[in-house]
């Protein structure tokens, strides 16, 4: 899942979230934003439930970004439980972010993968990505992503592209992922959600996911921090 700008901030240090998202985030849902971290940093707690083809299907992600002194450190922790066996991975990555002229704030961001994958050796991983994003109207932004993720069995392609709305109580967002993989690994994934911070400095997220080329659905759920709160 991307993050979105926060309001009244200049274009390259606003709310930062995931992709999905990261993150990614791989198949780990991503957070590929590309703004600077905010003061304080960002922290997001999500887990997923649901099925994929009739299994039942677990995913959980811990994101962390804080600004350090060569650019924004990402800190990635995901695992996931489903009919192919349990998957940990664990990730670090640095964040470059800059104006361009086609884009608010565009970004490189480039990192190295712990796995550990059920009935296999564990292994290592790299990614790199870069990432664009646009700020207009009263809150809306936009994110697009594009990433390659080498492992043992080669190179996998991966993009995404966010569409959002943010203000100083909430944050809501769809979302489309499509990441290859190891066999089986891969996919094509919509997903919608809405963090509700309201006067609190954590903020809980609720949305849903769906597989658009395979038969998945899951809902979720989340704990943000305020971006740069206590």
């Amino acid at each position: 899942m991307a993050g979105a700008p926060a309001q009244a901030r200049p274009a390259v240090s606003g709310l930062r979230g995931l992709s999905v998202l990261v993150l990614g985030l791989l198949p780990t849902p991503a957070a590929a934003s590309p703004w600077e971290a905010p003061d304080g940093g960002q922290t997001i707690v999500q887990v997923w439930v649901g099925d994929e083809e009739g299994r039942p299907e677990t995913e959980a992600q811990f994101y962390r970004e804080a600004r350090g002194p060569f650019g924004t450190q990402v800190t990635k922790f995901w695992a996931q439980d489903d009919s192919l066996g349990r998957t940990f991975e664990a990730s670090v990555a640095l964040r470059r972010s800059s104006s361009v002229p086609l884009a608010d704030v565009a970004a490189v961001e480039a990192g190295v993968i712990a796995i550990a994958r059920e009935g296999l050796d564990p292994g290592f991983g790299a990614e790199a990505r870069v990432s664009a994003g646009w700020t207009w109207g009263p809150g809306l932004y936009a994110v697009a992503d594009l990433a390659g993720r080498a492992e043992e069995e080669g190179v996998s392609p991966r993009w995404g592209a966010t569409l959002g709305r943010s203000d100083a109580r909430s944050l809501a967002f769809v979302q489309v992922r499509y990441e290859e993989g190891p066999p089986g690994r891969g996919f094509e994934r919509a997903e919608a959600a809405l963090v509700w911070f309201g006067d609190r400095p954590w903020g809980v997220q609720i949305g849903v996911r769906a597989g658009l080329a395979h038969d998945e659905q899951a809902f979720t759920i989340g704990l943000w921090r305020r971006p740069g709160g206590p």
